[in-house]
C-alpha cells in the first residue's frame, strides 16, 4: 500500500459557518438524536463487515451506543432503524434541511471549498486515470466533484438521495443528479459501466457496505478505478469523541452507521473484489479540538488561544496526518481480475 499524508486547509475559511454556529449545531444534533431514539431501533447482532459477533463498547454519543468489532476493528452503531423506519425519518426531517450536512455559504467560501477541498481529491484521481472517460459519483452531494470532471471532458453521472443537494447541483452546475441508491440504479440497467467510480462519505451511512461494493464491482470497467472516502475510527478526532461525546458534531452523528478503520475498509474492499493500492490520510482533527473547546467555553473561539490554534492548523494537523491519525482517509482500489 502506498501512503500519502496531509492536505493544506484553512478551517477559518472553509468552516466559517460551523465556527460561528457551533453551539447551534450541538442543539440541532441533540434534537435529531432525540428524534432518532423515538423511532424503532433494531439491535445489531454482528459486525456489518466481517459478521463477527463479539464487540466491545467504543462510545455513547447522546444516548446512542457505538461498539468496535474485536475481529476486523470496524466501529458501528449498536442500534439502528430498519429500512422502512429510516426512510420515514428522512422523509419527515429532510425537507427543511434539518439533516443536511452542508451549509450553503457565500460564493467566496464555496469557491475556496471547490479549489481546496474537492479539486485536490479530483486531481489525485486524474493523476492515476489520465484521460477522460466515464465517471460515476455515488453520494454526489452538491455535485462539486462531477462539476470538475465535467469541465475536463468526463462523461459524468451522479447519485444523490437528497432533494436539497440535487436541486443545488442542478441550479449551480446544471448537473442532473439521479435520486437513487446504487443498488436500484444498477438493477435498472446492469449494462452500465464506468472508468471511475467515487463514493465520498457514502459507505459509513449504509446498512451493508460489502453488498453495495459488490454491486459497484459489477459496474466498474476492467481497468477502472474505485475511490472511497470515509471517516477514520483510529483518528485523533475519534479519541476526542470518546473524551467529550456530548460536544461532538462531526463524527457519530445520529444518521451515521459506521466508522471504518483502514483495516476494516480494506477488508470490505477485498471481500467485494477490489485490491486497494493507495491510501491518503488527511483531516480536520485539530479543528475538531478547536470546536470542542469552543463549545465548552464560548469565549475560546474569539480568544488568543483559539486564534493561535486556527492560524497554526496546518502545522498541527501535519503531525496527526503523518501518524495515520487523521479523521479522514481515501483509499484507491482496482478491480481484481
Amino acid at each position: 500500500m502506498e501512503y500519502l499524508f496531509g492536505k493544506e486547509m484553512q478551517p477559518k475559511i472553509v468552516k466559517k459557518g460551523l465556527i460561528d454556529n457551533c453551539e447551534k449545531e450541538v442543539t440541532s444534533f441533540e434534537l435529531n438524536s432525540q428524534r432518532f431514539r423515538e423511532i424503532k431501533l433494531v439491535n445489531t447482532k454482528e459486525c456489518p463487515i466481517c459478521k463477527y459477533k463479539k464487540f466491545e463498547s467504543f462510545a455513547k454519543v447522546r444516548d446512542l451506543s457505538w461498539v468496535v468489532c474485536l475481529n476486523c476493528t470496524h466501529h458501528f452503531a449498536l442500534k439502528y432503524p430498519d429500512a422502512n423506519n429510516l426512510k420515514l425519518f428522512y422523509e419527515e426531517y429532510s425537507d427543511d434541511g434539518k439533516l443536511e450536512p452542508y451549509r450553503i455559504e457565500d460564493d467566496g467560501t464555496l469557491k475556496y471549498r471547490l479549489e481546496n477541498v474537492d479539486k485536490p481529491k479530483y486531481e489525485s484521481i486524474t493523476k492515476i486515470k489520465g484521460r477522460a472517460g466515464s465517471w460515476l459519483d455515488i453520494g454526489a452531494g452538491l455535485g462539486n466533484m462531477l462539476h470538475l470532471a465535467k469541465n475536463d471532458g468526463w462523461d459524468v453521472c451522479g447519485l444523490e438521495l437528497s432533494q436539497f443537494q440535487a436541486d443545488y447541483a442542478k441550479e449551480k452546475y446544471n448537473i442532473d443528479l439521479i435520486q437513487k441508491d446504487v443498488i436500484p440504479f444498477y438493477n435498472e440497467d446492469a449494462t452500465k459501466t464506468f472508468d471511475v467510480i467515487t463514493a465520498i462519505g457514502y459507505l459509513d451511512l449504509i446498512e451493508d457496505p460489502i453488498h453495495s461494493l459488490s454491486i459497484i464491482r459489477k459496474m466498474i470497467k476492467k481497468d477502472g478505478l474505485l475511490v472511497v472516502s470515509t471517516p477514520n475510527a483510529n483518528s485523533f478526532s475519534a479519541k476526542l469523541l470518546q473524551l467529550w461525546p456530548e460536544s461532538t458534531i462531526r463524527l457519530c452523528t445520529p444518521v451515521d452507521r459506521s466508522l471504518f478503520t483502514e483495516k476494516s475498509l480494506t477488508y470490505a474492499l477485498r471481500e467485494a473484489g477490489f485490491e486497494p493500492f493507495k491510501c491518503w490520510y488527511f483531516g480536520l482533527d485539530y479543528f475538531d479540538l478547536f470546536l470542542h473547546l469552543s463549545i465548552k467555553n464560548t469565549e475560546f473561539k474569539n480568544s488568543e488561544a483559539g486564534r493561535i490554534l486556527l492560524e497554526s492548523f496546518n502545522e498541527f494537523q501535519a503531525v496527526i496526518d503523518k501518524n495515520k491519525l487523521s479523521d479522514g482517509m481515501i483509499i484507491y482500489s482496482r478491480a481484481n481480475a
